[in-house]
């Protein structure tokens, strides 16, 4: 028998982006009463906030100012994290693809023009997929 995840309600996503207009057009396609969502604008920033915060999903970016999103993700999961993680990118490049899937991504997202639409999609995919 399959065991899916229990979708928390509401859920609390981490979103680690230094591009503000992402965060915001994000923020207001994930309805407030479902999703709660805290952002960091820096790799920094993502681990201070997932060390004193219990999360139920990161939603990672590739581009980051302080280091790569796929260094950020190999640093989570070396800590033992197992927290889901979308990485999204501008670029669709399918190393970056390749490698975020190797490390243990449970979604791939490329930053289409209104990406931001599906992503409450998305995130329901990866808790019902399991």
């Amino acid at each position: 028998m399959i065991q899916l995840r229990r979708i928390p309600k509401p859920m609390r996503i981490l979103m680690v982006d230094d591009n503000i207009e992402h965060l915001s057009l994000c923020s207001e396609y994930l309805p407030k009463d479902e999703f709660i969502l805290d952002k960091a604008l820096n790799a920094a920033e993502a681990m201070k906030k997932i060390s004193e915060n219990g999360y139920d999903l990161i939603i990672l970016d590739y581009s980051l100012p302080d280091v790569d999103g796929l260094e950020l993700l190999k640093k989570i999961k070396s800590m033992g994290i197992k927290i889901p993680i979308i990485f999204t990118t501008a670029f669709d490049d399918p190393r970056i693809s390749f490698e975020a899937m190797k490390n243990g991504v449970e979604d791939y997202v490329v930053k289409t023009f209104e990406y931001y639409k599906m992503l409450k999609d998305r995130i329901i995919d990866i808790f019902q997929s399991d």
